[in-house]
């Protein structure tokens, strides 16, 4: 279940999220949800980082 517009993550999952990124800084963003089992898009994850002045690997893709 997704988090809906307006809706906070806790300090418990951003704190989760940037202990995981310390820990295995190659991580992805469809990782650190999947390890986490965070109810939140990629793009949430993303803004903790980036808010933490932490930088993550980019997903994998077939565009180049």
């Amino acid at each position: 279940q997704a988090l809906f517009r307006g809706q906070k993550v806790t300090e418990e999952q951003k704190k989760a999220v940037i202990k995981l990124v310390e820990e295995r800084p190659d991580i992805t963003l469809k990782e650190i949800i999947e390890e986490l089992k965070l109810p939140i898009k990629k793009s949430r994850v993303s803004k903790i980082l980036l808010n933490e002045k932490m930088f993550f690997k980019k997903e994998t893709g077939t565009r180049k």
